[in-house]
């Protein structure tokens, strides 16, 4: 049986983890979070599900990656701007015949990743995948992924001669968790989708809000849409073939199926905690000024969001009424 580690144990990571476990896989979760790996080491991963139901399984969980050995795979889902980080924290888990998969959001992951471990054995991806670390061992995921219709993609070695042999062989064993991976030559298309499906996330900071709430308000559907819309445009410039009218399609399908789930970046607002919109919707307005595109509606938003983490929310919410 292959051998598995998630470096990263957030939301996303967390949940992959667990859903291979649950599944019959031999994996190892690396977190930096005693708390947290000390609660799923002795009573195992809670997973809450949007309906209400629990699932529990055990899991293996480890702050001292060193005592794990090589893997068959390691699959990074930490926040983008942890990438270099997460590459320093994987080198124990790295063997001459591991194959290095990251599923973070944003522009460049894979090239930082094949800085350390080289790009003949690093998979450039991202996912769909919802979730919420709630409380140290207990993590939330979302109606679609509970479902099993997130969708991660994962592409070939950006090395000459790269093929689909890493991500079809990681493939077998997520499918096999109900988190469905779709190998794919075409991962540029793919990341600049998600980079444009990935404008909820500031759109929900910013409101402090839920996927579900956000949507259910015109104004913000029609900004997301905006939003949307540019990073496609980003990507026509840059030579990424990105279908608009699928991509909007495959967007809206998203948002309505997330239901009452907080974004990432959302939660990392609410909780004053550092938010990774550089490596997301800022990658494509640095991007945009590089190529000559004008992006006015990313480049305000991405300006609120580091203004809203540099000033606090609290402090905004307690400023003085006037008299």
């Amino acid at each position: 049986m292959a051998t598995i580690a998630v470096v990263g144990a957030g939301g996303i990571g967390t949940a992959i983890a667990g859903l291979l476990a649950r599944s019959g896989s031999d994996v190892v979760l690396v977190g930096r979070s005693p708390a947290h790996v000390d609660a799923i080491t002795t009573d195992g991963l809670r997973i809450d599900l949007p309906d209400g139901r629990t699932w529990h399984t055990p899991l293996e969980a480890t702050v001292h990656p060193a005592s794990v050995g090589h893997c068959d795979h390691v699959i990074v889902a930490t926040k983008a701007f942890d990438t270099a980080a997460a590459a320093r924290t994987a080198e124990p888990l790295v063997g001459p015949g591991t194959w290095v998969t990251t599923v973070q959001n944003g522009l460049g992951n894979d090239t930082v990743l094949a800085a350390s471990f080289g790009s003949e054995r690093v998979l450039p991806g991202l996912t769909t995948i919802g979730a919420e670390r709630r409380a140290p061992g207990v993590v939330y995921v979302s109606d679609s992924t509970a479902r099993g219709a997130s969708v991660t993609h994962v592409g070939p070695p950006r090395a000459p001669g790269g093929t689909l042999e890493g991500a079809r062989a990681l493939a077998a064993h997520m499918d096999a968790a109900g988190l469905p991976v779709s190998p794919t030559d075409a991962i540029d298309q793919e990341i600049w989708k998600k980079l444009a499906l990935a404008v909820m996330g500031p759109v929900s900071a910013l409101l402090g809000a839920t996927v579900g709430a956000t949507w259910a308000e015109q104004p913000a559907r029609g900004l997301v849409e905006r939003l949307h819309d540019e990073v496609v445009a980003v990507a026509h410039a840059a030579g990424v073939p990105v279908d608009r009218d699928a991509s909007w399609a495959h967007a809206v399908a998203t948002f309505e199926g997330t239901g009452d789930h907080y974004t990432s970046m959302a939660t990392d607002i609410i909780q004053g905690r550092q938010v990774e919109i550089g490596a997301i919707t800022g990658s494509v307005v640095d991007l945009a000024g590089r190529l000559g595109v004008d992006v006015p509606a990313a480049s305000t938003v991405v300006a609120l969001v580091l203004l809203t983490q540099q000033v606090g929310v609290r402090r905004i919410s307690a400023a003085p009424a006037e008299a």
